[in-house]
């Protein structure tokens, strides 16, 4: 018997904070890669104003975002990265989460769906998320590791975008004991990156939409959470 899932985005949806706002903070104060957490704001400060002009794409934005991210983790030891994913964790995602969608998420928890989080977040600093939020699935963007350490570079593709639903599929697939009806699943989202997630679903519902995804919303009679 198929089983029904509640696919929630983490960045803009679940939290207002953001992996990128934490890691650069921890960088900042804790001097570690402080000034790798100086250029990223530099450049991508200069990437985000290019978008804003529809000089660059969105989704080369996104991309560079996030592996830009990646980079101010460059040389931490694994066993360190627990202990800054457990602060960005702690101070930049817990601390600011939405009561109301937390309140949908226990819900889904109440009914024993599977409660799963995608998003473009690292999948180890997920993990701790899905720790303290009791969701044992999550889905994110994997970070290369040699001898230890973090390149400063992801594997593979970014999960956002299209990318997100492809990934989210895969550990459908292969990580779950019993298959999921998407027909009578749910998920939410945030932004135009989360658009292939809820489209997968019956149940969409979006968070305190930016225009366009609030368009979309209205001409699909899709729920609005505001």
């Amino acid at each position: 018997m198929s089983k029904i899932a509640a696919i929630f985005d983490l960045d803009g949806t679940l939290t207002d904070g953001h992996v990128w706002k934490g890691l650069t903070s921890y960088c900042r104060t804790f001097k570690v890669n402080r000034w790798r957490s100086y250029l990223f704001f530099l450049t991508h400060t200069g990437l985000w104003l290019l978008s804003k002009l529809l000089i660059l794409p969105r989704n080369s934005f996104y991309s560079l975002w996030i592996t830009g991210t990646a980079t101010l983790l460059k040389g931490i030891t694994k066993p360190k990265a627990i202990e800054v994913f457990y602060w960005v964790t702690s101070r930049e995602i817990m601390e600011k989460t939405k009561p109301q969608v937390l309140e949908k998420l226990r819900f889904h928890l109440a009914k024993q769906h599977e409660v799963i989080i995608v998003s473009s977040g690292f999948n180890e600093l997920l993990r701790q998320v899905g720790k303290r939020l009791e969701v044992p699935h999550t889905v994110g963007t994997d970070l290369e590791v040699k001898e230890s350490r973090y390149t400063g570079k992801i594997l593979g593709r970014a999960c956002f975008g299209r990318e997100k639903a492809i990934l989210l599929q895969r550990y459908l697939k292969h990580q779950l004991n019993e298959p999921i009806d998407l027909s009578q699943s749910y998920a939410y989202g945030n932004d135009l990156q989360d658009l292939a997630i809820l489209e997968l679903v019956g149940h969409p519902t979006v968070v305190r939409p930016g225009r366009k995804l609030s368009k979309i919303a209205n001409q699909r009679n899709w729920e609005i959470l505001q």
